[in-house]
């Protein structure tokens, strides 16, 4: 929890979690705007820093290749 922040912006950073707006005033099918720019940073940094993505590699490594 004490990186709470930087691994949002982690998430961002690499695609993981896509930043977008909503505009209710546009018209149907636009009313979405994807803020993010292109990942600027491999996936991997992202994900072996949460537990859940690092136990998949620690229990299957082959598995683990792959998801990089």
């Amino acid at each position: 929890m004490g990186i709470g922040a930087p691994q949002q912006e982690k998430a961002v950073e690499t695609g993981y979690w896509p930043l977008f707006r909503f505009d209710p005033t546009k018209p149907k099918g636009k009313k979405f705007k994807l803020d993010s720019k292109e990942p600027s940073s491999p996936v991997s940094e992202f994900m072996y820093n949460e537990s859940r993505f690092t136990r998949v590699v620690k229990q299957n490594p082959e598995l683990g290749k792959k998801t990089t």
